[in-house]
């Protein structure tokens, strides 16, 4: 049986965003660079989580 949802709790976690908006057709040669970025990042905050999120986003049919 599948028990009731439960609130818990997490503590806060800093977190660097950089927002960049790439067009579809040039999203391969972006990312190459991106990922290369997270081993300085890792090297410089060891203790950094250094994740790599993407997501896309649709236009909106009109």
């Amino acid at each position: 049986m599948v028990e009731a949802p439960k609130i818990v709790g997490t503590r806060a976690q800093a977190a660097a965003v950089i927002h960049v908006q790439i067009p579809r057709a040039e999203i391969q040669q972006a990312m190459e660079p991106a990922i290369q970025l997270r081993a300085p990042i890792r090297r410089r905050f060891a203790a950094a989580d250094n994740r790599l999120i993407c997501s896309s986003r649709r236009k909106a049919a009109l």
